[in-house]
């Protein structure tokens, strides 16, 4: 699993709940196989901001499962 963000805070940090649809055998899965990329001198709004960078780095992840 990969999740891309950008480098640039979004204001106060926040509680977020944790997605109830998740078992715990997923939430496990996350835990040891989710691999965070950040994408420099952008917000959260990555497709919209550098969307050539964000599909780059997706591509990149995918192409390592090929």
């Amino acid at each position: 699993v990969l999740v891309l963000a950008g480098a640039e805070a979004l204001g106060e940090r926040r509680a977020v709940a944790a997605p109830s649809l998740l078992s715990e055998a997923d939430r496990a899965f996350l835990r040891q196989h989710v691999k965070l990329g950040i994408i420099p001198d952008v917000g959260h709004q990555l497709v919209t901001q550098r969307p050539q960078e964000t599909f780059a780095a997706a591509k990149a992840f995918a192409d390592t499962l090929a």
